[in-house]
């Protein structure tokens, strides 16, 4: 049924959102201010629907593009739908926001939210404002929806997509089938990205770009969205689509890529043949950056080595703990001949000129406290809380309460002042990571915020006072007086 009434949608904004809220000292996802990198969702989305009439199609990134209120005012209100990629927790309450404050400037606009969050907790952002949620895997869904949209259609239900009208009857199901050869996805369209806003590497010419080869994963570890969102299997893009990618990113100036597979060298034919052709055509001057698993290196040593040749330097491994009896409690199945060789693991990527990122993992209930390496086991080693996160066989496993920011503390405040120290912490005073890290940190850290003068929304000393008198509270009172105070900085 058309409805005539409503105005016909014609420009299309991808959006990741001005950054209106940012704990302080380190932003929850830190590691986005030193590896800078594009959104890859956005280009493919954007070439799903291509053939639709009469639109405009614009990607933006405010996550590092600077813009004024006012012209973020303006472009909300010549915008008719905002796309955007609600991908993980730490960007929930940011969204949330930005939400209010898209749908105060411009009332009949819509707001469309894909992502594994806005997938896990799709009837939450229902009810936090958004008007639609492409659930899982958006290329069949998404086109379907945005014609819908353009032609004014307003009650017809696609497979795959929640509404407020829906919501009761999709639950949680995701009707449609994931698209078993992604060679068959529609191919990108990089060019309407702005690449001067990224960077791999910082030392290195050329733009930075990203790219997906696959999607999913194999394993099953027990702290892990990831198979619960694919399904625990991965499907592989052919070697002659990932080239073809690579090639016309280089044609646009490319010469940096993020490959951004969850579980990259799971095909280690088919990645040394993308390596291969490259150090063979010439394509010598790329610098790569991807995810790896630890035992890899072991396993595959010509891929690694090919890899290295072809321009990889740098790579996030996940490395959770150096003790095998976590690893195993994990369900990361890494094996602990590998976990023992972890200084090896380094050393190898290291003499190949691989700059290595490693992830530990801390504050799970079966940790009595973190055990830190004595030998180099990563250039840079970041250390992240556990949550249990919603769905996975960890979060059922310890029966954690769900909460909309991801689970384990309460007060989404209180795990920004833990979170945002520990990068720094770990390294100067291990003994006090133990089972009641959390609350020591917080409390040695009132003192200190004290201190500070200067806030761009207020003091979270206030919030943390408020925490220790009435925890249930704190979460709502803190979204609302975000809202209230960007409100108001827009002049609304």
């Amino acid at each position: 049924m058309k409805n005539t009434a409503n105005k016909k949608i014609r420009r299309i904004l991808f959006l990741n959102p001005k950054v209106l809220y940012r704990p302080w000292p380190v932003p929850d996802d830190f590691t986005r201010y030193f590896i800078r990198i594009p959104n890859v969702t956005y280009p493919l989305l954007a070439a799903s629907i291509r053939d639709i009439p009469d639109i405009e199609v614009e990607i933006r990134d405010f996550l590092f593009e600077e813009i004024t209120n006012e012209k973020y005012r303006e472009l909300i209100r010549n915008s008719d739908i905002f796309c955007i990629n609600a991908m993980a927790d730490v960007i929930a309450l940011n969204i949330e926001v930005n939400i209010e404050l898209i749908k105060r400037i411009n009332p009949r606009s819509v707001i469309i939210l894909g992502g594994h969050h806005a997938t896990f907790f799709a009837e939450d952002w229902l009810k936090r404002g958004a008007d639609f949620i492409v659930l899982r895997e958006g290329e069949k869904s998404f086109p379907k929806l945005i014609r819908n949209l353009v032609n004014n259609e307003t009650d017809t239900d696609i497979d795959g997509v929640m509404s407020k009208r829906t919501a009761d009857k999709n639950k949680f199901v995701d009707r449609t089938k994931n698209i078993e050869n992604l060679d068959e996805t529609p191919f990108p369209m990089f060019e309407l990205t702005d690449y001067r806003y990224y960077n791999l590497s910082r030392f290195h010419k050329g733009y930075t770009a990203s790219i997906e080869t696959s999607r999913g994963c194999v394993h099953n570890c027990s702290f892990c969205t990831i198979p619960v969102y694919w399904g625990n299997r991965q499907r592989i893009k052919s070697s002659e689509r990932v080239i073809e990618e690579i090639k016309y990113l280089y044609r646009l100036g490319i010469r940096q890529i993020g490959i951004i597979d969850d579980n990259f060298f799971a095909s280690p034919e088919r990645d040394f043949g993308i390596f291969e052709y490259l150090v063979k055509n010439g394509f010598n001057d790329i610098l790569f950056g991807s995810f790896l698993r630890a035992d890899h290196v072991i396993r595959y040593p010509e891929l690694i080595k090919m890899a290295a040749k072809a321009g990889l330097r740098k790579v996030f491994v996940g490395l959770e703990s150096d003790n095998p009896e976590d690893i195993d409690k994990m369900g990361k199945h890494i094996g602990s001949e590998y976990v023992e060789r972890y200084p090896e693991i380094y050393q190898t990527l290291h003499n190949l000129g691989i700059y290595v990122y490693g992830f530990y993992l801390t504050g799970f209930p079966f940790q009595e406290r973190i055990r830190l390496p004595r030998k180099k086991v990563a250039d840079i080693l970041l250390y992240s809380d556990w949550k249990p996160r919603k769905f996975t066989r960890m979060s059922d496993k310890y029966n954690s309460p769900e909460n909309f920011y991801w689970l384990r503390f309460t007060d989404q405040r209180k795990f920004d002042l833990v979170k945002s120290m520990t990068y720094f912490l770990v390294t100067l005073d291990p003994h006090i990571f133990r089972k009641d890290s959390s609350d020591h940190l917080a409390n040695m850290l009132y003192g200190y915020y004290d201190t500070m003068k200067h806030w761009n929304f207020y003091s979270f000393v206030e919030f943390i006072h408020k925490l220790q008198k009435n925890k249930n509270d704190i979460v709502s009172e803190t979204v609302r007086q975000f809202k209230e105070k960007t409100i108001k900085d827009f002049g609304l």
